[in-house]
C-alpha cells in the first residue's frame, strides 16, 4: 500500500490504499500519507501472493474497456514492480517515502 510513481511513457502517481482501494494522480502528493485529493481516475487492486498486484481502473470515456494492469513482480516488501496493461505500454512503478 502507499503512494507509487509510475512511468509508462508518462510520469504518474498511484495510491494504493485500505480496502483495495487504487487512485491515480498526475500531481506529485503533497502528504505520501494520504490519498489524493482530486484523483484522475479510481479503481480496485488485488493481491495474489506470493507476487501478484493487479489494480483495474474505472473505464474512461476513450477507451474500448477498463485498463488492467497486472504486476508481476510486486512480492512483500519490494520497492519496485513491472507490470504489463492491457491498453497501454509496460509501466514501472517506484514505492514513494
Amino acid at each position: 500500500m502507499g503512494w507509487w510513481r509510475v512511468w509508462d511513457g508518462n510520469t504518474w502517481f498511484y495510491y494504493l490504499g485500505p480496502k483495495g482501494v487504487a487512485m491515480s494522480s498526475k500531481t506529485l502528493p503533497f502528504n505520501t500519507r494520504t490519498p489524493p485529493a482530486k484523483p484522475h481516475n479510481t479503481g480496485t487492486w488485488t493481491h495474489s501472493p506470493p507476487k501478484t498486484l493487479v489494480i483495474t481502473w474505472k473505464q474512461i470515456v476513450a477507451a474500448p474497456m477498463p485498463c488492467k494492469e497486472t504486476f508481476w513482480n510486486a512480492g512483500e516488501g519490494c520497492e519496485q514492480m513491472n507490470a504489463n496493461s492491457n491498453l497501454y505500454s509496460p509501466l514501472v512503478a517506484k514505492q514513494m517515502a
